[in-house]
């Protein structure tokens, strides 16, 4: 950061995505970098910083910044947080600190099971929360629906190329009242509701 020099830093925070073991300061698992499993991450950047070095999983972490520097302001000790992104993450914070669980993995809330049976997921399972309402999810729903729609202007929005389809250009197609992308963004808000829910009445 601007105006601090390198003798100020006493440490670091690392956020990784995946189900991570402070105390060893280990990536144990993440689902959506498959190559990752026990990673010594903590023992690999300390060693480059020559800095002290606290990991946790980026859900996690960015709940406990919420809570107490962002939209919690330190005003209340208990809140959730979901990230949206290629994934569905969450992290709990009750009594002002970071809900674990048992294993360190007590909050990957999006790998609750809101279809049964329904979209794999990349954890294994299928119907995963996270596989509806990441920006994976309306990708992957987009380019079906694109599919089953040759005029849907999200053909346009792509070039032709479904490849490069992304949540930006679904997002102005919905806009732009493209029936197809209109129903896929109803679709994906229905399915994060539904997990919200979930959350809200745990």
């Amino acid at each position: 950061q601007e105006g601090i020099s390198p003798a100020e830093v006493k440490g670091v925070g690392m956020g990784v995505p995946g189900t991570a073991d402070p105390e060893r300061g280990v990536l144990v698992y993440a689902c959506n970098l498959p190559l990752c499993r026990n990673m010594p991450a903590r023992e690999a950047m300390q060693s480059a910083l020559g800095l002290p070095l606290y990991l946790d999983n980026d859900a996690n972490v960015a709940a406990l910044g919420e809570s107490l520097f962002g939209a919690g302001g330190g005003r209340t000790r208990c809140s959730v947080l979901i990230t949206l992104g290629t994934g569905v993450g969450g992290g709990v914070i009750i009594n002002g600190k970071i809900f674990a669980g048992a294993y360190y993995g007590g909050a990957e809330l999006g790998h609750q099971v809101i279809i049964e049976n329904g979209e794999p997921c990349s954890c294994g399972r299928k119907g995963c929360w996270e596989a509806y309402s990441s920006a994976t999810g309306l990708i992957r729903s987009a380019r079906q629906a694109a599919l089953e729609n040759r005029k849907s202007i999200l053909w346009e929005k792509c070039g032709g190329d479904l490849d490069k389809l992304n949540g930006a250009m679904i997002g102005e197609a919905a806009d732009e009242k493209d029936p197809s992308a209109q129903l896929v963004m109803e679709e994906y808000l229905r399915h994060l509701a539904i997990g919200l829910g979930n959350i809200y009445n745990i």
